[in-house]
C-alpha cells in the first residue's frame, strides 16, 4: 500500500484552510494574518519534515 506523505497531508489541509478562510465575513487584516500563519506553520512542519532522518 502506498503511503502518503506527511508533507502533502499538511498542505492540503493547509489550503482547505486558507478556501475555508476565504469564505469567513470580516476585516481582511484578521484573515490575511490567520492566513499567513497557515502557510507559515505547513512551511516549518515540511522543512521539520525534510530535516528528519530517513529510515
Amino acid at each position: 500500500m502506498a503511503e502518503i506523505a506527511p508533507s502533502l497531508i499538511i498542505w492540503t489541509v493547509a489550503f482547505v484552510g486558507l478556501y475555508a478562510l476565504s469564505a469567513i465575513p470580516g476585516p481582511t487584516e484578521y484573515r490575511a494574518v490567520i492566513g499567513g500563519l497557515i502557510v507559515t506553520a505547513a512551511i516549518l512542519f515540511t522543512t521539520v519534515m525534510s530535516l528528519r532522518p530517513q529510515r
